[in-house]
């Protein structure tokens, strides 16, 4: 959304600011373990949240987009370039993998795990950046994830 280049922006920040801090270069795991980066994440997360307030609707909609296969390539304001049917997804006898509402629920059980873990300091953190308990926020959607998964 509109936040994006300011998020990403913190980002490269928090990541310039390691390299300059670990003198082995910079590891993965300590961006991804800095409060800052975290609340980054718990930023998207909360519009991704927002977002799916009408879950089944919008599930629909983003395994529609994630089943989306473009026919063609705009190369000018009115020429288009057909793509071969398996163009960018293998060889030709290959289709591509679907995606479908299992393949959603794990993406999104992935995407929203760490949220279900929590310590007592990250919830206080949470509450304080974002002026609401994680649970309140993400309760209605972690509570969808959780009927979508037990109905498999």
């Amino acid at each position: 959304g509109d936040q994006m280049t300011a998020l990403a922006a913190r980002c490269i920040e928090i990541c310039a600011e390691l390299q300059r801090e670990q003198a082995t270069g910079h590891a993965w795991d300590a961006f991804y373990d800095d409060p800052r980066a975290e609340q980054v994440m718990w930023t998207v997360l909360v519009r991704i949240s927002e977002s799916f307030r009408r879950f089944d609707a919008r599930r629909d909609w983003f395994i529609g987009l994630m089943q989306y296969t473009p026919q063609a390539v705009s190369i000018a304001n009115n020429a288009f370039l057909p793509l071969h049917p398996h163009a960018g997804h293998g060889a030709p006898d290959k289709p591509r993998p679907p995606f479908a509402l299992a393949e959603f629920n794990i993406l999104f059980a992935a995407l929203f795990a760490p949220l279900r873990q929590l310590s007592a300091i990250q919830q206080r953190r949470f509450e304080h950046d974002f002026g609401v308990p994680a649970e309140r926020v993400f309760g209605p959607l972690l509570s969808h994830l959780d009927g979508a998964v037990q109905s498999l």
